[in-house]
């Protein structure tokens, strides 16, 4: 998770995909130093993401983007976790 330090969480572009600039993949946890409202942010960019890319599944079935949509829920439901304060730390690998 080293490359998560220091560097600001993933949000929507313009097309409505999440990511972040030079970090392909989401991080396998969330970082203690978000924020709720940062929190709160991603986890509406996230359902927005989730939903536009579901959409377009429907069209055809796309392992990379299926592989995507399965790291934005996990991330999605450790966010919610932590917001409803059941969160109990490092999620499992």
């Amino acid at each position: 998770m080293s490359e998560w330090c220091g560097v600001p969480p993933p949000g929507l572009d313009a097309t409505g995909k999440i990511h972040n600039p030079g970090i392909r993949d989401l991080p396998s946890r969330v970082p203690d130093r978000w924020t709720t409202e940062v929190l709160q942010n991603l986890a509406d960019d996230l359902r927005k993401s989730i939903k536009r890319q579901e959409a377009s599944i429907q069209m055809g079935e796309d392992p990379a983007r299926r592989r995507r949509i399965h790291q934005e829920e996990r991330l999605l439901r450790q966010i919610e976790k932590k917001l409803s304060g059941t969160w109990v730390g490092h999620a499992p690998r």
